[in-house]
């Protein structure tokens, strides 16, 4: 049976609080069904700030589509978040009938579905899987597990968002729902879907969709990212550790990854991206408040 991890020192309480815990078998961070992060949905807004937040120079994929009366978002991530290459799939639903927040949910490139979705409730869960290769080697694997946000991410190593692919596999609860998918995945250009009973597998290599880190306007920002996330594995590499379990890290050199989890706090968020959106932080938090209380 495999052990319990338990966050014992500073730097392990900070990646628990942060929304993750450590998977020894593997020697990556993975995101906890109980993550903070799932109070607060999902949005446009989100990727674009995600270099500022998270210092994540990643590729974004996400697919729209209806099924049972809700509007669905499941989107893909690969790329380099800060010290770690890692891998995402998350589920979203928008369970809302009034008109969505504009402000963090607009999709300058795709007007139609500029929402603020909702992350799935336990109820709408799916069975997820995948593979994550660099350069052709893989790093790891996750799943199959019924979640609403599966992630690994692999400290001290370097990743250009290219240099990574993803083999997923998602099991939906009824054919008429993975159809509904299918649809969307080949309308935003994929042709590579094999379908089996209700699941559907593909690969997730070059983004079809508009890369927020693709706009101009946020160039500087993006290119900053790169630069401290390239800083930060040199510095994770000279500690010459033997796993990247956060508990035997000694916390006098664990200061900056301490810090960089503490980044990971919803406070720090909103304040990058009401500033991306010339609004305060207490109007985003308000909104965010009302929209999923």
């Amino acid at each position: 049976m495999a052990k319990t991890w338990k966050h014992e020192t500073e730097l392990a309480k900070a990646v628990w609080r942060a929304g993750f815990t450590y998977d020894e078998e593997q020697d990556i961070l993975k995101s906890r069904q109980d993550a903070w992060q799932r109070k607060f949905g999902y949005a446009y807004s989100y990727d674009v700030s995600a270099p500022a937040t998270i210092s994540a120079v990643i590729d974004c994929e996400p697919f729209f589509f209806v099924y049972n009366k809700k509007h669905w978002m499941i989107e893909l991530w690969k790329g380099q978040y800060g010290l770690e290459t890692g891998g995402e799939i998350g589920v979203y639903v928008d369970y809302r009938k009034d008109i969505l927040d504009t402000a963090m949910g607009a999709r300058p490139h795709d007007p139609k579905n500029g929402r603020l979705f909702g992350c799935a409730t336990d109820e709408d869960q799916l069975e997820m899987s995948f593979t994550l290769y660099r350069n052709g080697r893989e790093l790891f694997h996750r799943g199959p597990e019924r979640h609403w946000w599966l992630t690994g991410f692999k400290w001290g190593v370097l990743s250009k968002p290219e240099d990574l692919k993803m083999k997923l596999r998602i099991r939906f609860p009824a054919s008429r729902m993975r159809g509904a998918f299918v649809a969307a995945a080949k309308k935003t250009g994929y042709d590579n879907l094999n379908e089996d009973g209700t699941a559907v597998s593909f690969i997730f290599d070059r983004p079809k969709t508009f890369q927020p880190r693709d706009d101009p306007n946020f160039k500087t920002m993006v290119a900053l990212a790169a630069k401290n996330n390239r800083n930060f594995v040199g510095e994770y590499k000279r500690l010459a550790l033997p796993n990247n379990d956060p508990n035997k890290i000694d916390d006098n050199a664990a200061g900056a990854l301490i810090s960089y989890f503490k980044s990971y706090r919803w406070n720090h968020i909103k304040r990058d991206i009401a500033a991306l959106h010339h609004q305060s932080p207490a109007v985003i938090l308000r909104d965010l408040k009302r929209l999923w209380s």
